[in-house]
């Protein structure tokens, strides 16, 4: 029975650490406008009319 309850806190605390790092937002945002545009990064589907540098 403990066994179960530690692999249910360790279950508990997977889950939740997976939802911070989810959440964190690193990697959600555009870089800034004044850094070039790398010619190497994979276009999107959505900025086909943006212009490359």
């Amino acid at each position: 029975m403990f066994l179960l309850l530690i692999l249910l806190a360790l279950s508990a605390l997977v889950i939740v650490l997976a939802i911070c790092v989810s959440l964190d937002g690193y990697g959600s945002r555009p870089g800034p406008r004044s850094r070039p545009r790398d010619p190497f990064e994979p276009s999107r589907a959505d900025d086909h009319d943006l212009p490359v540098r």
